[in-house]
């Protein structure tokens, strides 16, 4: 009988666990790593927690955009979370990262592959600077117990757009976010299925804004959007 009950417990001892080692991967505080340089008069869009274009350009003038490798080397490193991933896994996901802002951005824009060409050109540099996996273990437990994957993931860009001619930082972004909250989703059994939405989220929204005249940029900035705890 005692046995019995030991198994009977096991479900709720192992979710006990489980929600507490998510507790203790909650989202903290986003800080700035240094990337940008300057993070001042930043204002807040529908997919970037902080976003700046330089006054007085317009984005349409340009005809290239040569794409940087992703920058990896501030990286935070999660000493609170078993990371879970190794180099291979990280390659995969900055290529994909260079890949999805390369296809988006093409739709308006060449993608140029040569550094030393100028005249029109920008060049966008990006950092990625967290990233937290799906803890795709945890997911299965309370998806079996509670019917919904707890484990959601995080992930945070720095990026800024460059003048290739006259090396001026015309445009700035940042953005950290936990995965969306779902029922059940297979991106909730993946390690970097929310990573990959919000790149994906991330690069319309830059081609978007690239897209907006400079007064339609200023009524666009100056909206109303939730503010994100990060």
């Amino acid at each position: 009988m005692k046995n019995i009950r030991n198994i009977k417990s096991l479900p709720v001892a192992v979710l006990f666990v489980s929600l507490c080692l998510l507790v203790s991967c909650a989202s903290k505080p986003y800080k700035e790593t240094g990337f940008l340089g300057d993070y001042s008069n930043m204002a807040q869009t529908k997919n970037f927690h902080r976003f700046y274009t330089e006054p007085g350009v317009d984005f349409k003038t340009y005809k290239n955009i040569i794409i940087k490798p992703v920058n990896i080397a501030y990286l935070q490193k999660l000493r609170w979370y078993d990371e879970q991933y190794n180099q291979m896994e990280l390659k995969e996901l900055t290529d994909f990262m260079k890949q999805e802002f390369a296809e988006e951005l093409g739709k308006s824009y060449l993608i140029n592959q040569s550094p030393e060409k100028a005249g029109n050109t920008l060049v966008l540099e990006t950092a990625l600077v967290k990233l937290a996996p799906v803890d795709v273990g945890s997911n299965v437990i309370t998806s079996a117990v509670i019917a919904m994957p707890l484990s959601k993931g995080e992930v945070a860009l720095e990026g800024r757009m460059v003048d290739a001619t006259s090396g001026k930082t015309v445009l700035r972004f940042t953005d950290a976010r936990a995965g969306k909250d779902s029922i059940a989703n297979v991106k909730d059994f993946t390690k970097f299925g929310h990573a990959r939405v919000a790149v994906t989220e991330w690069a319309v929204e830059l081609r978007g804004i690239m897209q907006l005249g400079e007064a339609e940029r200023k009524g666009y900035f100056g909206g109303t959007f939730e503010l994100k705890p990060w």
